[in-house]
């Protein structure tokens, strides 16, 4: 059961001075469906591990804008918050033992405040300071299996960090407005550790260049260099699975440096071409000490991304280019057209932990996406939408057969385990898929009613995903061991699609 709601309220205090208020949540509610009868072999699966799970999410948040002769000020301020619970039972019987409870929460208090001026002989200036608290707290059991073999991972974390930031951006036009330059510098902190406290390590400076060189084209540049704090599950993770091991010393902000060119051509006011190429380096990715591979990707990112001990060790790069079209007019059509290529890697670590010169993809390395969106306005107010979108594969790891099968490592997780020596060398099907929209809305006097109809995967395309491989079952519902190999299920495959659903969805709006 999935429940969501949005609000946004705005208010003219006068004409110089506005607040506004918005509001975004969601409770949601997820339980197994065990009573089924006779399930498909790859539904067994599922209820074989999937917990079941309760989650409430909220932001609310406060603004308040004043112009001024040549400026405004801004001042917004925020509250955030997740709770997610995860439950899992042996066999899903509640009579037996807990193979898996976390119960997590985590929420902050953010404030921002920015002045822009936008005339300072010839110069824009948009300046300004943040901050904020954040508080984290985790309580989780979990059976894991390791090389030590099948063990219980226990943790309880609480913390709470400050946070704070300065950011600047100034800007100007040259040559008669043919030539725009911007710079920006901004810097964030926060009390986590002595690695994250200072924000002078935290320095991320950016420059960006755009140049007409006529009417019609226009080249652009920009150089930059970005950072980002790991998540609190990675931040707050205090098991046992290392004793011993103090996670405050070895995480670090992630950074990323950025280079991008590009050029744009509009033969019309309403039309327009772009084609950019892009080059990143990522560094201090943080790194899973269980098996050196990035948290978000590795054995033990099945329910909370990033809850082992780890180090901002890791680094990447990812680069490519992406050709673009949007026409706003044409016969009366909004088109937008764009055609990705890219490539996005890891690199491998050694056995110090140390990154090495061979790249494995990462868990977003598809190579190609290609967008297509049309939306059509007719008469009496009808509109009628369409977007076709296709994917390249996206890469997966091969099952290391022997470790799934054996019954410790398959009932500590109850799901197949990866064979990390091949990691993210085998890649999915292309996946594409249609969606369409039908609006029409009637206007009253000072509000309107709309009604939509929305499908997704409008014709219902399948792709085959990567096979499930999961023990056979008895007739009394029991994995059934393999009688050639003691200590082990006798193991099978499934065939697994990914997609193949039509979704429709039926809406009505109200605004007044």
């Amino acid at each position: 059961t999935y429940n969501d709601y949005q609000f946004k309220i705005n208010s003219k205090l006068s004409d110089r001075d506005e607040l506004y208020v918005i509001g975004l949540g969601s409770f949601d509610k997820n339980r197994l469906n065990l009573s089924m009868k006779d399930p498909e072999e790859d539904r067994k699966y599922i209820l074989g591990y999937l917990p079941e799970n309760n989650q409430i999410s909220y932001v609310f948040g406060a603004g308040y804008l004043h112009s001024f002769t040549g400026g405004r000020l801004q001042v917004t301020a925020s509250r955030d918050y997740l709770k997610n619970q995860l439950c899992k039972y042996e066999n899903n019987d509640e009579a037996l033992p807990k193979t898996l409870d976390i119960d997590s929460r985590e929420g902050n208090y953010r404030v921002r405040a920015a002045v822009s001026l936008w005339d300072l002989n010839g110069f824009r200036l948009q300046a300004g300071v943040g901050g904020g608290t954040g508080s984290y707290r985790n309580e989780t059991f979990r059976q894991v299996y390791t090389a030590e073999g099948s063990q219980e991972d226990r943790s309880s974390s609480r913390f709470t960090v400050g946070r704070y930031e300065f950011f600047a951006t100034l800007s100007r036009d040259f040559f008669r407005e043919r030539l725009s330059v911007l710079a920006g510098l901004r810097a964030d902190g926060m009390t986590y550790s002595d690695l994250t406290s200072n924000p002078f390590r935290q320095l991320s400076p950016r420059v960006s260049l755009s140049y007409k060189l006529s009417r019609k084209w226009r080249l652009s540049a920009s150089v930059a260099r970005y950072h980002q704090e790991p998540s609190y599950t990675t931040m707050g993770y205090n098991g046992n699975l290392i004793p011993g091991y103090n996670q405050k010393e070895g995480l670090r902000y992630m950074a990323v440096n950025q280079y991008i060119a590009g050029v744009n051509f509009s033969p019309t006011p309403q039309s327009d071409f772009k084609l950019e190429g892009f080059y990143k380096q990522y560094s201090r990715l943080p790194v899973s000490l269980l098996d050196s591979l990035p948290v978000s990707t590795g054995d033990f990112a099945d329910y909370i991304v990033g809850d082992v001990p780890a180090k901002s060790v890791g680094k990447g790069r990812a680069y490519g280019g992406e050709f673009s079209y949007r026409n706003l007019n044409l016969y009366n059509t909004v088109v937008n057209l764009a055609y990705t290529f890219f490539v996005s890697q890891v690199n491998k670590m050694d056995g110090e932990l140390r990154p090495t010169s061979h790249y494995l993809s990462s868990s977003w390395n598809v190579g190609h996406i290609f967008n297509v969106s049309a939306i059509h306005k007719f008469g009496a107010n009808w509109t009628v939408g369409a977007k076709w979108y296709l994917s390249g594969g996206v890469p997966y790891t091969p099952y290391d057969e022997t470790l799934s099968s054996l019954t410790s490592a398959w009932d500590a997780r109850r799901r197949p385990y990866p064979d990390n020596t091949r990691y993210n060398g085998m890649k999915m099907p292309v996946y594409h898929q249609l969606d369409l929209r039908v609006d029409k809305v009637w206007y009253f006097n000072k509000w309107r009613l709309g009604f939509y109809l929305d499908i997704q995967n409008l014709y219902n395309y399948k792709a085959a995903g990567q096979e499930i491989l999961m023990p056979e079952i008895g007739a009394d519902g029991q994995y059934m061991p393999d009688p050639n190999k003691p200590g082990h299920y006798k193991m099978q495959h499934i065939a697994h699609d990914i997609g193949g659903t039509i979704l429709p969805t039926l809406g009505i709006t109200i605004e007044m």
